[in-house]
């Protein structure tokens, strides 16, 4: 079979780009489309593919801006000439999955989420007037109600929907009224070594998207006073929050896998407050033995077992436990956590929770069922 990969765009190695290095080792000789490639951000597994751009790579500039391109991102993506494939697989958060489907192809579209920022998330990124003034918003405005009837419609073109969470899939569903099938993404469990020795600090690996929502725990950790680590950053809030946070919160920037691995084991709790359709970063944590104080919402409640449900046996270890909307509980889930005994995580047993999102998993799964796909096409 001749394969197509088309990929929202090449820019850095994310749980979605993780996503394709996969698909790329289970169909070696797939070709790859993609609105944008900044040679050299990802992976050789990715970068040694055939990788054929968009138009709107030729747009002076577009590496800083390339999201005020999203008007022109669905007539990109179904400019790509796809017709002598067999299979297109499209890997999509934005508009890859609009892509025009050959004739007698067949195509599996697996989503991590329709686009937040046109859909639930619209008043977090174009009503807040810290983001964007009410002039741009106006202007905006009829440009995403285009955009919102294109991603419906589009919606229709694959054969087949596969979704990260069956979070995700009530989001398809609602949006879309689509029916998709749960595959979990793929995440290097096995990369992942179990924490020897802890340290007395807490870590937060995230992004400064609104939807990450580190301003709780930014003002969390403010009051309380404990030690916390950043990983991550980029976005609209940065220099705000590195402005309030007091000194017992470090901001590091993006640090090489093998180092936030390495923090991973050593951290006391990984704080997740942010909304994701699946989120690898808790499963990674717990790969390491490192418990999750998570947010109780999304794909995170797929992921994490928290104790206050955990029983005794291997089937329902503890990983984790959950707080609610309010900033005030994920202070006081800290301080219960603070004062919990070390002896209560069985981190090797945690460690065996997360091996059913390892990779292997999903290439072998994801093989399985683009080739029914076929078969039943």
């Amino acid at each position: 079979m001749k394969i197509a990969i088309v990929h929202d765009w090449l820019l850095s190695m994310r749980g979605a780009e993780r996503c394709v290095e996969s698909m790329c080792r289970v169909f070696p000789s797939s070709d790859i489309f993609t609105l944008f490639h900044d040679q050299g951000s990802v992976s050789k597994t990715i970068e040694d593919r055939r990788i054929v751009t968009s138009s709107l790579q030729k747009i002076p500039g577009w590496r800083k801006n390339y999201r005020s391109l999203l008007p022109l991102m669905p007539c990109a993506v179904e400019r790509f000439d796809l017709s002598t494939y067999d299979v297109v697989i499209s890997s999509s958060s934005c508009v890859a999955k609009g892509i025009i489907p050959p004739r007698r192809g067949t195509h599996v579209s697996y989503v991590y989420s329709p686009m937040r920022y046109i859909w639930d998330l619209y008043p977090q990124y174009f009503l807040n007037q810290r983001l964007m003034p009410r002039w741009r918003e106006r202007l905006a405005a009829p440009v995403l109600h285009g955009m919102r009837m294109w991603d419906t419609a589009s919606a229709l073109r694959p054969d087949m929907i596969l979704t990260v969470s069956n979070y995700a899939a009530k989001r398809i569903g609602n949006v879309w009224g689509r029916t998709a099938e749960v595959l979990y993404p793929p995440v290097d469990v096995s990369a992942i070594a179990l924490g020897e020795k802890r340290s007395d600090y807490f870590l937060m690996v995230t992004t400064f998207e609104p939807n990450k929502r580190v301003g709780i725990v930014i003002d969390a950790f403010n009051e309380l006073g404990l030690p916390l680590k950043v990983v991550g950053g980029t976005g609209r809030f940065e220099s705000h929050y590195r402005t309030i946070a007091k000194d017992n919160i470090e901001f590091l920037g993006w640090l090489p896998d093998e180092t936030v691995r390495r923090m991973y084991g050593e951290a006391r709790a990984l704080i997740c407050a942010g909304v994701d359709d699946f989120g690898i970063i808790p499963v990674e944590a717990v790969a390491a033995g490192t418990p999750v104080i998570g947010y109780a919402r999304g794909g995170i409640m797929e992921s994490v077992r928290p104790i206050e449900t955990s029983g005794g046996s291997d089937q329902s270890v503890a990983t984790g436990l959950f707080f609610g909307p309010d900033p005030s509980e994920l202070i006081s889930a800290v301080k219960r956590f603070d004062l919990m005994d070390e002896r209560i995580w069985n981190r090797r047993a945690m460690r065996e929770t997360v091996m059913r999102f390892d990779r292997k998993v999903f290439e072998r799964e994801f093989k399985a069922i683009v080739e029914s796909a076929v078969s039943a096409s």
